[in-house]
């Protein structure tokens, strides 16, 4: 399994997944994703959802696609995720840049 992120550092394997996604739960408790809609193209799963968490009192709220390829077994083999926010929303590039400067605090940039 590999994941590819946007202002994250890339990670392959279980263990770097399990690595990073503890991180961001350390960060944000209530990190949860909100599925809008979701679609396949072939052999990859499209999901179109948003990302809601609290970091200390400020509300983040990232739209997000995620672009999951599956392998023959029906497993997730790798994932891409892309910003989806309107480029004309104010602040939207520096929620991600805050929240990647958090994890790189907190040991995410390798």
């Amino acid at each position: 399994m590999e994941l590819h992120q946007p202002l994250l550092p890339d990670r392959r394997g279980r263990e770097a997944l399990a690595d990073e996604y503890g991180r961001l739960f350390e960060l944000m408790p209530d990190l949860r994703g909100e599925v809008r809609r979701w679609w396949t193209e072939g052999e990859v799963l499209v999901v179109d959802l948003v990302l809601l968490a609290h970091l200390g009192d400020r509300e983040l709220r990232l739209p997000v696609i995620d672009r999951l390829t599956v392998d023959s077994d029906g497993r997730i083999a790798a994932g891409r995720a892309s910003d989806a926010r309107d480029p004309g929303v104010a602040g939207a590039t520096a929620d991600l840049a805050a929240l990647a400067a958090l994890v790189a605090l907190r040991g995410g940039r390798r």
